[in-house]
C-alpha cells in the first residue's frame, strides 16, 4: 500500500483526537470518514456526513470554486491546496473554515484520495470584520470632526498620518502616499518657528502642548489649525511624539467676526455652524441661534431664562456650576472646557464650550456669550482608535511567532534588510512575511505597524500576545 494511504488508514482513531477537523475523501469527493472536530465544525454526527459529496457542506456561494478545486486536486492538477471557504450547518448558521487538501497518488477504488484538514477560523473572520467596522468608522469621525492624526518617530525621523490629514492639507488619500516626514514645512511660514518652539518645548519637559497655526493647502488656500501633541517613549527609548491636527478655521472665523459690529454679529450669530448664545451677568440665556438649539433638540424659547446647566450631564453639572460661580466672581473672566449635554432624547453632545463675560469700567458683568461646538465626532475618534488598537492587539493572535518577530523588529526602526540579516531569511522572506501581516492587522503601509507595534511595547503588551 502507498505509504501516504497506510498513514492515514493504519489507525483511525487519530480522527478522534485530532486538534483541528479532519477528512478523508474518494476519487469522487465523497466523504469516507472524518473526525469528532470536523462533526463539530459542521454541527453534525459524522454518520450523517460521510457519503456525502464534499460540496453538499459548503454554502451554496462558495460550492462552485469548491467543486472546481476539487476536481483539480482529484485530477492531478495540484499535489495540494490551501484556501478559505464557508461551511453552511443545517440550522443555517455559518462558519469560516482554513482548508488544506491533499491529494493521495496511488489510489485504489477502495482507498480515499484527498485528505482534508479544516481549521475553523470563524472568530478570525469576525474580529477582522469587526476591525473593518471600526476602521471605517474611525475613518468616517475623523472626516465629519476634521480631526486628522499624526506621529513623529526621531529614531527613524518618519511621520505617519490618518487619511483624514491629508484631507485636510489637500491631499488626495487614494493617490500615492506623499511625504510627510516634513510635515512642518506645510505650516505657513511666518507660524514654523512658533510650532517647532511648542514640539520642542514638549519633548523636553515631556508635557504636551497645543498650539494654533495656519497652514498651506497643496491648492494654495489657508486654514486655521489646532495642532495637539505629547510626547512618548517605549520601553527600549525611542522619542516620539505623537498628537492631532483639526481644522478650525470655521470656529476662528465666527470669533472675528463676533468681534465686528453688531450687524455682522447677528448674521453670524444666526446663520453661524457653531452653537452662540448670550448671557447675563448670571449666565441665564438671553438669546442662543438655531445651530444651539438644533444641537441640544431643544426650541430656543425653552432655554431663554435658564443657565445651560438645565441641560447638561448630571456628571458635569458639579463642575460646571463651580466654573460659572468663579467666573461671575471675576475669577477666571472667562474659561474653556469639555462639558457634556442630554439631548431630550437621551443622546449625549460632547462639546467644547467657550465662556466669556463682558464688564463695564469698573469690572461689573453685564453679559457675555458663550460659542459652544459640538465635538461629539471627535470623542467618536478617540473611542473608535481605542477599540480598533483593542481589536488589532487581539488580532496579533492570528500571526506566526515569525511575523510576530518582524513587527518587533519593524517597531525598532530596521529596514528590511536589516531584518533579514538578523533573522537569516532572504529579504524578499521578510517582504513577504511583512505583507501578510499588514494584511492580518487591516493596514496598508509598514509604518503604520511600527507605530501599532510601537505604542503596544510602550504599553508592555506586544509581548504578551
Amino acid at each position: 500500500m502507498n505509504p501516504a494511504i497506510e498513514h492515514f488508514l493504519v489507525d483511525l482513531s487519530m480522527f478522534d483526537e485530532a486538534p483541528v477537523g479532519l477528512g478523508l475523501c474518494d476519487r469522487d469527493g465523497c466523504f469516507l470518514e472524518i473526525s469528532d472536530g470536523l462533526a463539530t465544525i459542521l454541527g453534525r454526527r459524522a454518520a450523517e456526513v460521510v457519503g456525502l459529496h464534499y460540496t453538499d457542506v459548503v454554502h451554496p456561494d462558495d460550492r462552485a470554486a469548491a467543486r472546481a478545486r476539487m476536481v483539480k486536486l482529484l485530477a492531478g492538477g495540484a499535489g495540494r491546496l490551501r484556501h478559505e471557504e464557508r461551511y453552511e450547518r443545517p440550522d443555517g448558521s455559518v462558519r469560516w473554515v482554513a482548508v488544506v487538501a491533499s491529494a493521495i497518488t496511488a489510489r485504489p477504488a477502495t482507498t480515499p484520495s484527498a485528505v482534508l484538514r479544516v481549521v475553523d477560523i470563524t472568530a478570525r473572520r469576525q474580529a477582522e470584520q469587526e476591525r473593518d467596522r471600526v476602521i471605517a468608522t474611525l475613518a468616517e469621525a475623523q472626516a465629519v470632526a476634521h480631526l486628522g492624526s499624526w506621529e513623529y518617530d526621531f529614531a527613524t525621523q518618519t511621520t505617519t498620518c490618518s487619511d483624514e490629514l491629508l484631507r485636510i492639507f489637500g491631499h488626495d488619500p487614494a493617490a500615492p502616499v506623499p511625504d510627510v516626514t516634513a510635515l512642518f514645512e506645510w505650516v505657513h511660514v511666518d507660524d514654523r518657528k512658533r510650532v517647532r518652539e511648542a514640539a520642542w518645548a514638549s519633548f523636553e519637559s515631556r508635557e504636551p502642548f497645543t498650539t494654533e497655526c495656519r497652514i498651506i493647502r497643496v491648492d494654495g488656500a489657508e486654514r486655521v489649525v489646532q495642532l495637539r501633541g505629547r510626547y512618548s517613549a517605549d520601553p527600549s527609548g525611542r522619542d516620539r511624539l505623537i498628537g492631532t491636527l483639526q481644522d478650525i478655521t470655521v470656529r476662528r472665523r465666527a470669533e472675528a467676526a463676533l468681534r465686528g459690529t453688531e450687524a455682522r454679529y447677528r448674521a453670524i450669530f444666526e446663520n453661524a455652524p457653531l452653537g452662540i448664545a448670550t448671557v447675563d451677568a448670571s449666565l441665564r440665556v438671553l438669546d442662543v441661534n438655531a445651530a444651539l438649539a438644533d444641537m441640544l433638540g431643544v426650541h430656543p424659547d425653552r432655554l431663554v431664562g435658564q443657565t445651560l446647566l438645565t441641560v447638561t450631564h448630571p456628571d458635569d453639572v458639579d463642575r460646571a456650576r463651580v466654573l460659572g460661580r468663579m467666573t461671575i466672581a471675576g475669577e477666571p473672566p472667562d474659561y474653556d472646557i469639555e462639558n457634556r449635554f442630554v439631548r431630550p432624547d437621551g443622546r449625549v453632545v460632547w462639546a467644547r464650550v467657550r465662556v466669556t463675560l463682558l464688564g463695564d469700567e469698573v469690572h461689573r458683568v453685564l453679559y457675555g456669550f458663550m460659542l459652544i461646538e459640538d465635538i461629539t465626532a471627535v470623542k467618536d475618534v478617540e473611542r473608535a482608535r481605542k477599540e480598533l488598537d483593542a481589536l488589532r492587539q487581539a488580532l496579533l493572535g492570528s500571526l506566526s511567532p515569525q511575523e510576530r518577530r518582524i513587527l518587533e523588529h519593524m517597531a525598532a526602526g530596521r529596514t528590511n534588510r536589516q531584518i533579514a540579516q538578523e533573522l537569516s531569511l532572504a529579504e524578499k522572506t521578510v517582504r513577504n512575511y511583512a505583507s501578510n501581516l499588514l494584511a492580518k492587522l487591516g493596514m496598508h503601509h509598514r509604518s503604520e505597524a511600527a507605530a501599532f507595534a510601537a505604542r503596544l511595547q510602550e504599553r508592555g503588551s506586544l509581548g504578551d500576545v
